[in-house]
């Protein structure tokens, strides 16, 4: 035996439109759009490109002088710290236009749902 009601069973269910259906799966934190998905790598190559960027200054930044016939010394590097930067700004760059792609797409679905 089934554990439905009768008026359970003889109910068709009503049909359910793209906006309830993203309504209803929205509020869990789920990406669920192109949009979202977009903004979402553009963060994500913003701060890989950040930390990139970092930990390459900071790893290979500095070379040794000699300093002495017997020691040397640690000197930044100028000509790769600027290179470092600039590749981490263009990466910046990149994840924030994908991040504004995203964004457009995001409110062009949303005009396409309020139709």
């Amino acid at each position: 035996m089934s554990d439905l009601c009768g008026k359970c069973i003889e109910a068709p269910p009503k049909p359910v439109t793209p906006a309830q259906a993203t309504e209803a799966t929205a509020g869990d934190g789920a990406l669920t759009t192109e949009g979202d998905y977009a903004a979402l790598i553009g963060q994500a190559i913003i701060w890989l490109s950040i930390v990139g960027a970092a930990i390459c200054i900071f790893l290979f930044g500095q070379y040794e002088l000699p300093d002495g016939p017997y020691s040397t010394k640690k000197v930044w590097n100028t000509t790769l710290i600027g290179f470092y930067v600039a590749s981490g700004l263009n990466g910046v760059f990149f994840g924030f236009l994908l991040s504004k792609i995203g964004s457009v797409l995001k409110h062009l679905e949303r005009l396409k749902e309020s139709r």
